[in-house]
């Protein structure tokens, strides 16, 4: 009987991650592709089209009542209007819409605010502007008022507006407040100092200031407060980290946070703590430590000076062993410690011995953590400009101008053996391995190499361009018979004839286009799909553009047999728009659906793709 308990839990366990993996499954392709199209309304109105680039809001004429529907992006009707030669539409929210009454001669005589239901709430010779969902900007020079979808005035002489995600900052008689999107005060005694976007251009967080100068780390989505206040604070490389400072009895903690708000004493803490840890743990009269060298009262290894034989090395503090790296020329000599901007959450130096000190200039590549030399070079004619470290033991070194007529200004790539696998006078990219430190380098332009197949793709007369295809990138160049598009991961992704090669790249798809076929790649997983065009179809293209593509789909019409056509990126039809063509494709920036309006050549419509 237990046995058979026990498999029952076991069961129901497989099933219970089967319906979540598969639940997970559906919200990301609710997200990333389309999964339905909905007709909104049917190819019977004079005009369609959206309010403005971010395609939240659709008008829809109807010339025959002197109407204008307005639907929002989910395909719902929100408002309508009576259409006049005099009256514009400009703007509008769930909440309210903004119009602009214009004269004969083209002037602006008033703008004015309505509800959704028609009923005029405000107007003003001055112009109104959307703050939100339920709030206005009135313009007055250097000042604004700030009113509410009824019409009521809430802040009047304001001298600063600035809006984020889910509060806006504003400055009235040189007191800021921060408002909600309904103009409620909200975090009294709190500045805005720092706004950080994702990815997408959202807020993802904002930094907050309070009188006392102390700062704290706000969610813009649940509008808390994350961790403890922090003293003073900078970005990391990637400037959506934080290392931030506290400062307690006179000693300055190190904090990472990262992009949660979640905090964590950082192992790069003040100089004070680790040198009280290390000092007593070394003899000071045989060893000179290189304070430059500390990041963490934990490492075991430092870099030292050894007094009594007059060399630089590396002292392990567990064992209490000394490793030379190389001995001074120079009586009590010295080096130059250099810290290496890291992205890998390491810790790299760059360490110098000067000819005088050397009898020879000598440069160190020394990984903290590891305690090992990464690369060791000593040079007379040859002098290093810049150094770049590279996952897997690869270095890219970019020497001087003026070193030897072999190396002059040029990009040197080294393996981990430090042999040299391609130089040139061009930038070297290495397509499947990630930088961890030193210069990053603008790779516009580049021979690119792949760790993995240990291949050199092409030369500095054809040298590949990098695309961005939404959050990927590819490499894309050519020679005298094909086009190629090489993916981050060294993969050859389309290798095409020069003479069939009309390659596009869209948000998130790269486009082969010919009278035959389309050819398409999903740019993030890499793979492959292809769609023949039937006859009398055609690719829906934009002012000549063929990289119109949305959700990792494409758009197809056939004016002969009077249809249009939804594709996914692997071939396969979504969904076919009878009796009609699709005149344009625009995605919504709020909700990101595809707002797809139709046309049978006099008349309009439009679908709602989700």
């Amino acid at each position: 009987m237990k046995t058979n308990n026990k498999k029952i839990e076991v069961i129901s366990i497989i099933i219970l991650i089967v319906l979540i993996v598969a639940l997970g499954l559906t919200v990301y392709l609710r997200k990333n592709s389309i999964t339905n199209v909905n007709k909104v309304l049917s190819d019977k109105y004079d005009e369609i089209k959206c309010i403005d680039e971010d395609c939240d809001y659709i008008t829809v004429y109807d010339e025959s009542k002197g109407k204008v529907l307005i639907y929002d992006s989910y395909g719902n009707k929100i408002s309508k209007y009576s259409k006049s030669n005099s009256k514009t539409l400009y703007d509008t929210t769930v909440s309210f819409l903004l119009f602009k009454n214009i004269n004969k001669s083209g002037e602006i005589k008033e703008y004015y605010v309505t509800k959704v239901n028609g009923k005029k709430v405000y107007s003003s010779k001055k112009e109104l502007v959307v703050l939100s969902d339920y709030l206005i900007e009135e313009l007055d020079g250097d000042k604004s008022n700030i009113i509410n979808y009824k019409g009521d005035v809430l802040f009047s002489n304001v001298t600063k507006v600035k809006r984020y995600k889910s509060v806006t900052a504003i400055k009235v008689l040189d007191e800021e407040y921060l408002i909600n999107e309904r103009g409620d005060r909200t975090l009294s005694d709190y500045v805005i100092d720092r706004e950080v976007l994702d990815d997408e251009g959202e807020t993802l967080y904002l930094v907050l200031q309070d009188s006392s100068k102390a700062y704290y780390y706000f969610d813009a989505k649940t509008e808390k407060f994350k961790g403890d206040s922090f003293n003073s604070y900078e970005f990391n490389e990637d400037k959506k980290t934080i290392k931030a400072y506290k400062e307690s009895n006179g000693e300055t903690t190190i904090l990472d946070i990262d992009k949660k708000g979640v905090q964590k004493e950082s192992e790069e803490e003040s100089q004070v703590k680790i040198i009280k840890k290390i000092k007593p743990l070394i003899d000071e009269d045989k060893y000179r430590i290189y304070q430059k060298g500390l990041y963490s009262n934990l490492q075991d290894k430092v870099l030292v000076d050894n007094l009594e034989d007059n060399s630089f090395g590396i002292y392990d503090l567990k064992d209490k062993t000394y490793k030379e790296l190389y001995k001074y020329t120079s009586e009590n000599g010295s080096s130059i410690i250099i810290s290496f901007k890291s992205y890998d959450d390491n810790k790299y130096f760059q360490i110098n011995c000067t000819e005088g000190m050397c009898g020879e200039q000598k440069i160190l590549v020394y990984d903290a953590k590891e305690g090992k030399v990464l690369f060791d070079y000593a040079y007379s004619d040859n002098k290093i400009k810049n150094f770049t470290g590279i996952k897997g033991g690869y270095k890219l070194v970019k020497y001087t101008a003026n070193s030897t007529e072999e190396f002059s200004n040029k990009y040197v790539l080294y393996n981990k053996k430090n042999e040299i696998v391609v130089s040139s006078k061009n930038m070297i990219t290495v397509v499947d391995k990630d930088i961890l430190f030193g210069k990053k380098y603008d790779e516009e332009s580049a021979i690119i190499y792949s760790a993995k197949l240990k291949k050199v793709f092409n030369t500095d007369d054809n040298l590949a361009e990098k695309q961005k295809v939404g959050k990927e990138k590819v490499y894309k160049y050519s020679d005298d018979e094909y086009t190629y598009v090489v993916s981050t991961n060294g993969k050859e992704l389309f290798k095409v004839k020069n003479s069939e090669s009309n390659i596009a790249f869209a948000k998130d798809l790269i486009l082969n286009v010919t009278d035959k076929k389309v050819t398409l790649i999903n740019a993030k997983n890499n793979k492959l799909g292809e769609y023949k065009f039937e006859k009398n179809e055609s690719l829906l293209s934009e002012d000549g553009q063929i990289n119109l593509s949305y959700k990792k789909s494409i758009f197809v019409n056939n004016t002969v047999d009077n249809y249009g056509k939804i594709v996914y990126y692997n071939g396969t039809k979504i969904k076919k728009l009878k009796n009609t063509n699709i005149a344009s494709v625009s995605q919504s920036k709020d909700t990101k659906n595809v707002i797809i309006i139709t046309t049978d050549g006099k008349k309009y419509g439009f679908f709602i793709a989700k």
